[in-house]
């Protein structure tokens, strides 16, 4: 009797261990792909997964160009005083005038180029301070849309009394970005693609996937211009120095390379 239940019982188990056996050839065959490789190198990140009949090595690269801005944007701050706030806003929006008719011929034009960003009236009475009466400010940025006219630009501007100029970073055109980010979207994938084939020579590689990660942009050398007040008469003009400087623009990119094994 005990061996007719142990026999009953053996059966049993060899049952359940068939069932075992299939479920995890499914479950094998369901994954897909098993990884065989993780690493590093050179600037990027290596993945390579398998399946039956391709093999795919995931790389992480960027590549970056360079370029001298084309334009520049200046930061300008008005002046006008008055025994009165009325008096000092007349004589504000004669500087103003003044400043468009100045400005006309550095913006192309187009004077949306010019916009205020700042505006006050006071009573500089009420400070401590040796004037007595009201004062009234504007600030004013001024894109400068060619970048070797912006050395005239401050020296025209700071002709004019009660002015400052400040800021006058170099800044990349929007076509300039757009024909950067191309340049450097193609170094990068160059850079990919050298990197996948170093760690596996000999493979021919065709793009699967490919992800942009992010973008950036930052001058090389600070970019500074400016000056306050530099003349005392309209009629005096100058030219200060204006030092462009680099900029550079990184594209980092992610690319699934598939090839046969």
């Amino acid at each position: 009797m005990a061996n007719k239940e142990y026999g009953m019982f053996a059966a049993v188990l060899a049952v359940l261990a068939a069932i075992v056996v299939v479920e995890l050839v499914l479950l094998f065959q369901l994954s897909g792909s098993v990884s065989l490789i993780r690493g590093e190198f050179g600037g990027g990140n290596q993945h390579t997964a398998t399946n039956t009949s391709l093999s795919y090595l995931t790389i992480t690269a960027s590549g970056s160009v360079q370029a001298v801005p084309s334009k520049a944007t200046l930061e300008v701050d008005f002046e006008g005083k008055g025994t009165t706030s009325y008096a000092a806003t007349a004589n504000l929006t004669s500087e103003l005038n003044k400043a468009n008719s100045t400005l006309i011929q550095y913006v192309n034009g187009n004077m949306s180029n010019i916009q205020t960003s700042y505006y006050s009236v006071y009573n500089q009475s009420s400070y401590y301070s040796t004037y007595n009466g009201y004062v009234a400010t504007e600030s004013v940025s001024v894109t400068i849309p060619n970048i070797n006219n912006v050395s005239a630009a401050i020296g025209a501007i700071s002709a004019i009394n009660g002015t400052s100029v400040y800021g006058g970073a170099g800044e990349l055109s929007d076509a300039q970005t757009t024909s950067m980010r191309t340049t450097a979207l193609s170094g990068a994938i160059t850079n990919a693609t050298s990197q996948a084939q170093t760690l596996l020579p000999g493979k021919n590689f065709s793009i699967s996937n490919m992800t942009v990660n992010s973008y950036n942009r930052y001058p090389i050398y600070p970019v500074v211009a400016g000056s306050s007040a530099l003349a005392t008469s309209s009629k005096q003009t100058l030219s200060p120095s204006y030092f462009t400087g680099t900029q550079t623009l990184t594209e980092s990119i992610t690319v699934i390379f598939q090839y046969k094994k």
